[in-house]
């Protein structure tokens, strides 16, 4: 039996906002066992797509590679990285945080997000909620030339939560970041993982399609749906998969909580 919290370990752990899902791939790659698996040019997975038996309906398990982070915008003259979402962020929970910044050689660097001290502020600006420009990453360099010739953050470059996985074994809980999807991976790699001797058997074809840049708008669901054409697609909720037409042979029904999409025979 695989060990299912080092799987999840290495999968929260791995930075991946949309778009710069890297290592999530190396760890699946890790986690795969005796699969092949195939990468496209969006970064979205594939496990046990070259087994496919074009006789059988094939069920895809669906999750999503990339998480939700943040973007270099701008460096200020003072060396505090301005700050674009990617994906969904409420910007209170910003503040204060531990965060890492990828240069352009790759390498992660931690700051922490700061906005302006409360003794600085008007009464006005005290009583006004936060906004995501009044927030920045501090690197602790003191202009922008160490940030970019010291340090080689530029614009366009990666910021993601430094959270750092651990498990509680009094509660029997895990604190991690990336939970949406890293867990929904998890299941699916597991899955396989665990059925890898009767997979082969079944009256149909399983295949596990983690997808790149959910955050983004489901870009890669897009792809992976059509590449995999499923008659059922098993995925996390809220999701929602833009099945292709070409694949539609009766009615579609899916559940409340859009874990379901199912395409009768």
């Amino acid at each position: 039996m695989m060990d299912y919290l080092q799987l999840i370990e290495d999968l929260t752990n791995a930075k991946g906002m949309s778009g710069f899902e890297d290592e999530v791939i190396e760890v699946i790659n890790k986690h795969k066992g005796n699969y092949t698996l195939q990468v496209d040019n969006l970064k979205n997975c594939y496990l046990n797509l070259d087994q496919v038996d074009p006789t059988k309906p094939t069920v895809m398990l669906d999750s999503h590679l990339d998480e939700v982070g943040l973007m270099v915008k701008a460096i200020d003259k003072d060396g505090l990285i301005l700050i674009q979402t990617i994906g969904g962020w409420v910007p209170s929970n910003l503040t204060a945080q531990v965060f890492y910044v990828r240069n352009r050689e790759g390498k992660y660097y931690k700051g922490i997000s700061a906005t302006k001290p409360i003794h600085f502020m008007t009464p006005e600006e005290r009583e006004k909620k936060i906004a995501i420009s009044d927030i920045k990453i501090d690197m602790g360099a003191t202009s922008r030339e160490q940030v970019v010739n010291d340090l080689g953050i530029e614009i366009g470059q990666p910021i993601v939560p430094a959270t750092k996985f651990s498990y509680n074994e009094v509660t029997r809980t895990i604190l991690a970041k990336a939970f949406d999807n890293r867990i929904g991976t998890a299941c699916a790699i597991a899955i396989m993982r665990d059925l890898a001797d009767e997979v082969g058997d079944f009256p149909f074809n399983l295949v596990a399609a983690p997808a790149a840049q959910e955050e983004v708008g489901t870009r890669g669901a897009s792809l992976t749906v059509k590449r995999v054409q499923p008659h059922i697609a098993k995925g996390h909720p809220p999701m929602t998969l833009p099945m292709p037409k070409s694949s539609y042979k009766g009615n579609l029904a899916r559940d409340h909580k859009s874990v379901t999409v199912t395409i009768p025979m």
